[in-house]
């Protein structure tokens, strides 16, 4: 499993711990990573990227977003609270969603 990733940060390629990552938002071909304090651009797919680190409790809840179940808040029937920020949630997505959090230990 990886359990970090090589982000650009100026001209530096700098290492971050997957566990630090709250979320994970998509447009288009590019994807903001959420730290506390830090967002990072990469060029990638979320697709891609959620599959990569599954096993690091990144989780899609929706077709733009995935989140890191360490950091769930709240949820209700629309949206997912992480890091203080309202996430939407997606219907396709919420029992996946609700699976992932009951297996966590």
């Amino acid at each position: 499993m990886m359990d970090h990733v090589f982000l650009k940060e100026g001209g530096m390629f700098k290492k971050i711990a997957v566990s630090l990552i709250l979320y994970v938002e998509s447009d288009n071909v590019y994807l903001s990573l959420y730290t506390a304090d830090t967002k990072y651009l990469v060029r990638t797919q979320l697709d891609h990227f959620a599959e990569a680190y599954k096993k690091a409790n990144l989780v899609r809840v929706h077709r733009s977003y995935a989140v890191n179940l360490s950091y769930v808040e709240k949820i209700n029937n629309q949206m997912v609270m992480v890091g203080g920020k309202e996430i939407p949630l997606g219907k396709a997505y919420k029992q996946g969603l609700l699976n992932a959090l009951n297996t966590l230990r």
